[in-house]
């Protein structure tokens, strides 16, 4: 895929685009979408304040931070990444945190049953929502969960992308084509996806990766309004030594664009944001999750 205007300067080795103004950034976001929606195809956002942020999850980035000083722009030495130890570590404090130290309570559990819902989807959609639950629950080192939240709004991601950003910073608007990212919609309860990583752990070879992200989106959930506002989409980072980018990337059509939000642009995007009512008591409503 090609950008719209002559330009938008690409790094076509990483699919990053640097459109010259918001405005442009725009209508490059647009041009991809009309692209997309020719085949039939639909995208998914996500923004981040810093275009040096990699695309790690929080469960990632905080072992990152804690057991390795690494910041979120950092990636693991070649020599870890294609370490099986650092996978079999990584898989094993994920399981570590999600069947040791925290669990579905039985309310929850219950409740799930009654509904036919994902228990432990549910629970980690909390999680995601309201991080500042699990740093109560979890140790430092295993803080937030390995799914990485996307929106189908351009303009959340966008909210996201200019929130907190100085005009000296480059934020980042990702957009996915979900067709591209390979037949990863899953269909089973997350417990199901994470027993399937501890059996790979009591494998004696086990030195593979768990695949490529999965999508998780129930046609039954608990009603969250926060969720609902920022139109939330979860994928899971499956293996955890390498950013969503990078495997993407590994593909023989990558799905991933990366636009730069420019410099300067900070109050441009605010005013747009405003326009269409995009504010963080919209983002972050203080109505509680509902049945």
């Amino acid at each position: 895929m090609l950008p719209f205007f002559k330009t938008t300067k690409v790094n076509s080795a990483c699919n990053v685009w640097h459109p010259e103004s918001f405005t442009a950034l725009l209508a490059e976001i647009r041009h991809i979408q009309d692209l997309l929606a020719s085949n039939g195809r639909a995208a998914l956002f996500r923004g981040h304040r810093s275009s040096q942020w990699l695309l790690d999850s929080t469960f990632v980035r905080s072992i990152k931070q804690h057991l390795f000083g690494l910041a979120p722009g950092q990636r693991f030495s070649a020599q870890l990444q294609h370490s099986a130890d650092l996978h079999n570590t990584l898989a094993c404090a994920l399981m570590l945190k999600f069947g040791c130290l925290l669990r579905p309570s039985d309310e929850l559990s219950i409740q799930s049953n009654n509904h036919r819902l994902d228990c432990y989807f549910e629970l980690i959609k909390r999680i995601q929502q309201h991080p500042e639950e699990d740093k109560v629950k979890s140790p430092p080192g295993l803080i937030g969960t390995n799914f990485i939240d996307f929106s189908r709004s351009l303009n959340i991601a966008l909210y996201f992308a200019n929130d907190g950003r100085t005009d000296d910073e480059m934020g980042a608007v990702y957009v996915l084509d979900t067709a591209g990212a390979g037949p990863v919609l899953v269909n089973e309860p997350v417990e199901a996806v994470f027993q399937k990583i501890r059996d790979k752990l009591t494998d004696t070879e086990f030195t593979s990766s768990n695949g490529l992200p999965l999508f998780f989106c129930p046609s039954r959930q608990i009603k969250d309004l926060r969720a609902d506002n920022q139109q939330a989409f979860y994928v899971a980072q499956m293996d955890l030594r390498y950013e969503l980018e990078f495997v993407w990337q590994q593909l023989p059509q990558n799905p991933l664009i990366k636009l730069i939000l420019p410099k300067g642009s900070v109050d441009e995007v605010s005013a747009y944001l405003r326009q269409h009512g995009i504010s963080a008591d919209y983002v972050y409503p203080k109505t509680d999750t509902t049945t």
